[in-house]
């Protein structure tokens, strides 16, 4: 059939056929696009609202996008994972795109520009940069117009979802959820199960010996180093820089007109037991009479003299007023810790301008600073070459200021330790590590400039990671083999009390009373987790606590504290918490305990929140609809 077609195609008619063939393929095709955009169910639907395919196939398109930028390779369970994510968001913002404008909630223009002006990533010299706020926006594949919008969704939320960190009284929708989801507190029961009779035998030398084997990570020594530091000190370096008197008054003619001496007083206080005391020297003082007169003539009068001092020197909150003074003249009294005082100026240095001599040193050290600036590089190029003609440290240091400091065994956990005690830099001990796990032995960096130093680092030694001799963790193998049996009897022990996985509460108790156990009630909700100072927060690890908010009801869980024992947990009850109802009246408590809340369980109130907007709504989300973009986007 195809040879007779092809052997015909020269015909006029056979021409328009295939034309018409062509053109119908083509239409067909681009039909069939179109109506998988638009025929294909959508992603999720529930509740009024629904995530359209080509919404979803739009945002995934954009996810897969970004990360192909940042170069993140996505395994199978990560791409479902991802799109799983993005509908599940898709479909929040549809119901409280929904939600908000049932309740008449709008935000103003001038609150979303004045937000996006905010965002730090737009701004440029801490003021808004339109140009960056493009670029930035065309890097991640999205319009502008499509930002704002969703920055106006996300104002919008936070109108709607900040009653719920408020306390607020919101419509009958929301406090429903509110009791399932946010303010639910679960009533725990946790029996720390009894030790008592556990008799736990030492491991034979074979058993013990295929303990440390399957635990040799736990083990072994980690890997270790002798680093020698070398160290040029700067200060000490420029201080060998010769300086000439020449270069010296040159540089004293430069800035002798900028510099002067500050004021300087002889300030005496007389200090009086009593206020008419004080009054007395006042007058005495103001008739010329010398501080020390003044003492002879009233008993109980002490002097305290405050010889060449400059204005900031001297003690107390009246330098000022005593700074005033003109020589001769007092001023008090003033209330002092022992008394009462009066200040009289008895002697004034009034600034001049600074001799050669009193400026020398620190012309000195500035024209050192400067030379050495540019003999720095020169001398770590000579230092340099000197090792690698291979002279000694000691050699060396005879000619330059160098200092040499040995981290023996340093592993990278306690490198830093080590490096502190030396009184190395932040930033030098950091430079110093990153070297020295990644020199080979035997080799030395080059010079590195640190805080008022440089450096070589050295690898003198490596040791490496190894499985230590079995006598000498025998000890500590056999405590931790030990505590690992007596906890799986402690485990087999609560099997066998508490039997099945699924026990009522009837069966619960029964138990308990059966074995006289005696339980800890703790009633936790999902805000307890983010505060430090709840009970169970000191009992468990952050994942088995998530773990624990979702356990259900009738069954019993196994846990192992933060301090080693076997915790049998049973959830008994849901209830609400100490949110209360959301009447009025407790429109203030409530406030408050929102204000407390700690940032993380904020978050998480707010994603609970979002989550349970899916449940009570009823979401349901298409898996086929799903993998069927997520495949279609990373095969294109």
């Amino acid at each position: 059939m195809l040879q007779q077609i092809r052997e015909r195609s020269g015909s006029l008619v056979i021409k328009i056929i295939l034309c018409i063939i062509g053109i119908s393929f083509f239409a067909f095709g681009i039909m069939d696009v179109v109506r998988i955009l638009t025929s294909t169910p959508p992603v999720a639907r529930g509740a009024h609202i629904k995530v359209p395919f080509q919404e979803f196939y739009s945002s995934y398109q954009r996810y897969t996008r970004q990360t192909k930028k940042e170069n993140q390779a996505l395994s199978s369970d990560e791409r479902e994972q991802a799109a799983q994510m993005i509908a599940e968001s898709l479909a929040q913002d549809a119901i409280l795109k929904r939600e908000p404008k049932k309740l008449g909630l709008v935000v103003p223009k001038d609150v979303i520009k004045s937000y996006i002006r905010g965002i730090p990533t737009f701004q440029k010299d801490g003021k808004f940069d339109a140009d960056l706020f493009n670029h930035v926006l065309q890097q991640a594949g999205i319009s502008s117009g499509q930002f704002i919008a969703d920055v106006e969704a996300q104002l919008m939320q936070q109108q709607l979802l900040l009653p719920v960190l408020s306390g607020i009284h919101i419509n009958p929708f929301y406090k429903d959820l509110l009791l399932e989801t946010l303010i639910q507190k679960k009533s725990f029961e946790i029996l720390i199960a009894p030790e008592t009779n556990i008799q736990v035998d030492d491991p034979s030398p074979k058993v013990l010996e295929n303990w440390v084997e399957t635990n040799k990570e736990k083990y072994s020594v980690s890997e270790k180093r002798d680093v020698e530091l070398i160290l040029f000190d700067h200060e000490t370096f420029e201080a060998t820089i010769p300086v000439s008197k020449e270069e010296l008054q040159l540089a004293f003619e430069t800035q002798k007109d900028d510099s002067e001496t500050p004021e300087k007083r002889d300030v005496t206080l007389v200090t009086c037991k009593t206020d008419r005391d004080a009054e007395l020297v006042k007058k005495l003082l103001l008739k010329k009479t010398a501080p020390d007169t003044v003492k002879k003539k009233l008993p109980g009068v002490t002097l305290e003299k405050f010889v060449m001092i400059e204005k900031k020197d001297l003690p107390g909150n009246d330098s000022d007023s005593v700074f005033s003074l003109a020589e001769g003249e007092s001023f008090g009294p003033v209330r002092l810790e022992k008394g009462f005082g009066v200040y009289v100026v008895t002697k004034i240095e009034r600034p001049r301008g600074k001799t050669l001599q009193e400026m020398t040193p620190l012309l000195e050290k500035e024209i050192r600073t400067r030379k050495g600036s540019v003999q720095l590089s020169e001398t770590k190029e000579k230092i340099e070459d000197a090792f690698a003609s291979g002279q000694t440290f000691e050699e060396i240091s005879k000619e330059f200021p160098l200092k040499k400091i040995t981290l023996a065994r340093s592993d990278e956990e306690n490198f830093l330790e080590k490096a502190k005690e030396n009184n190395l830099s932040d930033p030098v001990q950091e430079a110093v590590k990153k070297l020295a796990f990644s020199l080979e032995k035997d080799a030395e960096s080059e010079f590195l400039d640190g805080e008022g130093a440089s450096f070589i680092v050295k690898v003198v030694e490596v040791h490496p990671k190894h499985l230590p001799d079995i006598s000498q963790i025998k000890e500590t193998a056999i405590k931790d083999y030990r505590e690992h049996i007596r906890k799986e009897k402690i485990s087999e022990r609560c099997i066998d009390t508490f039997g099945k996985v699924n026990v009522d509460i009837e069966e619960w108790d029964r138990l308990l009373k059966k074995n006289k156990f005696k339980p800890k009630n703790i009633a936790v909700s999902r805000f307890d987790l983010g505060t430090k100072d709840h009970e169970i927060t000191k009992m468990f690890t952050p994942d088995i606590l998530e773990r624990l908010m979702l356990q259900k009801k009738n069954k019993v869980e196994f846990f192992e504290t933060l301090d080693g024992h076997i915790a049998v947990v049973f959830l008994r009850e849901v209830r609400q918490n100490i949110f209360g109802s959301l009447d009025p009246e407790n429109i203030e408590k409530q406030k408050a305990i929102a204000k407390n809340l700690e940032e993380s369980a904020q978050e998480e109130a707010l994603k609970l929140f979002k989550d349970g907007l899916l449940v009570s709504c009823k979401i349901v989300f298409n898996k086929k609809v799903m993998e069927k973009v997520y495949k279609k986007v990373e095969d294109s």
